[in-house]
C-alpha cells in the first residue's frame, strides 16, 4: 500500500513497502519532489512496475537489446561456452526491419510473438 503526502506547497512524497524477491526482506521505496499528487502517483506506479518486472517495461528498449542483456546477465556463467556463442550469434546479426526483434519491448504483441516462436521451433 502506497502513501502520498504533501510536505509543502511545491513538494510531495510517496512511500511504499515491498518484499525483496532476492533477499526476502521487507524494503521501503520513497521519493520526493513532486508538485502534484498525480505526479507522485504516476512515479509510484512506475517504480512498482520496475520492481515487479525487474526492468522498466515502458521504455523503448529493443527486444534484441533486452535479450542480449538477459543472456549476458543470467546465462553466461551457467551454460557452456559453445551454447552461449550459439545463443548470442543471432542477436549480433543484422535483422530485417519487419522482424519483432527490432521492435520495442513495450510494443510487441505477446500472443502473436509466441505463435511466431512456436512456428520457428517446428
Amino acid at each position: 500500500m502506497a502513501s502520498f503526502k504533501k510536505i509543502d506547497k511545491e513538494n510531495g512524497i510517496f512511500r511504499f513497502k515491498y518484499w525483496d524477491k532476492i533477499s526476502g526482506k521487507q524494503c521501503e521505496n520513497k521519493r520526493q519532489g513532486f508538485r502534484t499528487k498525480l505526479e507522485a502517483i504516476h512515479a509510484c506506479e512506475e517504480e512498482k512496475r520496475k520492481i515487479d518486472y525487474g526492468y522498466d517495461v515502458l521504455n523503448d528498449e529493443l527486444l534484441v537489446e533486452y535479450l542480449a542483456f538477459w543472456l549476458s546477465e543470467y546465462k553466461k556463467d551457467k551454460i557452456a561456452k559453445n551454447t552461449y556463442r550459439l545463443h548470442k550469434r543471432p542477436l549480433l546479426s543484422e535483422h530485417p526491419a519487419e522482424r519483432p526483434e527490432l521492435q520495442a519491448v513495450s510494443k510487441i504483441h505477446k500472443p502473436s510473438y509466441q505463435k511466431r516462436l512456436q512456428q520457428t521451433d517446428r
